[in-house]
């Protein structure tokens, strides 16, 4: 397990302690909120820290109004699960938790109740209202699919994801002035205040992500990919708890395989928050690695090459999801992928490359095995 060292600013260390500066992230007090910096280049310990049980396949229904070409967003309800499909529909899908599909909701158009394009959306906690950023306006809908209202944004912000969360709405900003904007808006968007301040720092890295804002129990999460920083801000107090942040250092000794990468390669593609994790999906030195986070202990750890190598989508009720293309998923069947292949085997025989898209259903059944440092580390 790789826990946060306090003392890792202090230049007069021992050789032991720079040895375990190195895989350990930096702690320090910043004016908002406490940092936690894990560099990536320190080589963390090696380590499959996070174990799944239960798999499940949802086919989600092949019909000609409901024919998925990607899935950007995904918002899991007890009214059932949502899905934008903004690549190739423009569109945002209903199905049922099984995976039959119930309906679309919206239409596009220029007309009041209509959408031009869909930005990004979110949907309560009931999964009764549907919340559709259509550029400086947020439409609602209930999941009937009844036109609710239109709701005007007087901001010089360009929002990029939105949040129902107790009642309000959360919109965030990934870019404005290279600093993450977080506003909190009644459900009438009539009042409205921002919450904490985001700091320039670090690495940048590619915007091709609909989910900046997630929420558990007892924390909103931010993820502010301009500055590859993650924050937690307490539900409760609406003040900024923690902020992590994941330093990706470029190679430009030119020598071995990642010789000349340059900093864009380095970059979070994706953070799904579980009940006590932080999932985070990384391209570092051209190479796709994960790594969890405790958010109790503050603890990174590298992890296998697993199932969550690819496309996390959401979290529901102890459970992570994340979706395969049919046929994505039939050639998966022939990979060396032990684990993969054990999990799709009860369902091998259900499995074409007709259908729509899969849905795989994880439980997160333990968190961190105690690991040891790599070689490269000592």
């Amino acid at each position: 397990m790789i826990c946060v060292d306090k003392n890792t600013f202090k230049i007069t260390l021992m050789l032991s302690i720079l040895l375990f500066e190195s895989c350990h992230g930096q702690k320090f007090k910043g004016e908002e909120c406490e940092s936690v910096v894990f560099n990536i280049s320190n080589n963390y310990a090696y380590n499959d820290s996070v174990s799944f049980s239960d798999y499940d396949f949802i086919s989600l229904e092949n019909k000609n109004e409901c024919m998925l070409g990607s899935i950007d967003k995904m918002c899991i309800t007890p009214k059932g699960i949502y899905i934008l499909d903004n690549r190739v529909h423009d569109a945002i899908f209903l199905f049922e938790h099984n995976g039959k599909f119930i309906r679309k909701i919206g239409i596009q158009g220029h007309a009041k109740n209509e959408y031009v394009k869909i930005d990004n959306f979110t949907v309560n906690e009931n999964g009764d209202t549907i919340y559709l950023l259509d550029f400086d306006k947020v439409k609602t809908y209930t999941s009937e699919n009844q036109f609710v209202n239109t709701y005007e944004l007087d901001d010089e912000y360009g929002w990029d994801d939105l949040a129902c969360i107790d009642g309000y709405v959360y919109m965030g900003s990934y870019h404005h002035g290279y600093s993450g904007i977080l506003t909190k808006y009644s459900d009438n968007f009539t009042q409205k205040r921002q919450i904490g301040s985001m700091d320039a720092s670090l690495v940048s890295a590619a915007a091709d992500n609909y989910r900046f804002i997630q929420y558990n129990e007892k924390y909103i999460c931010f993820f502010d990919y301009v500055n590859s920083s993650i924050y937690l801000i307490d539900r409760k107090s609406q003040t900024p708890a923690k902020r992590y942040v994941i330093k990706m250092d470029a190679t430009s000794d030119n020598k071995g395989t990642n010789a000349g990468v340059m900093p864009s390669m380095n970059e979070i593609l994706n953070v799904l928050l579980t009940d006590n994790y932080l999932l985070c999906l990384l391209s570092y030195q051209g190479i796709l690695t994960s790594y969890t986070i405790d958010i109790n202990g503050d603890c990174l750890c590298q992890q296998e090459e697993t199932l969550l190598s690819h496309n996390l989508c959401g979290f529901y009720n102890g459970y992570v999801y994340k979706w395969y293309s049919a046929n994505a998923l039939v050639k998966m069947l022939d990979s060396n992928n032990d684990k993969l292949k054990k999990a799709i085997a009860p369902f091998k025989e259900q499995i074409s490359e007709d259908d729509n898209v899969y849905l795989m259903r994880m439980k997160l059944s333990r968190s961190f095995k105690a690991g040891s440092l790599n070689e490269s580390g000592s």
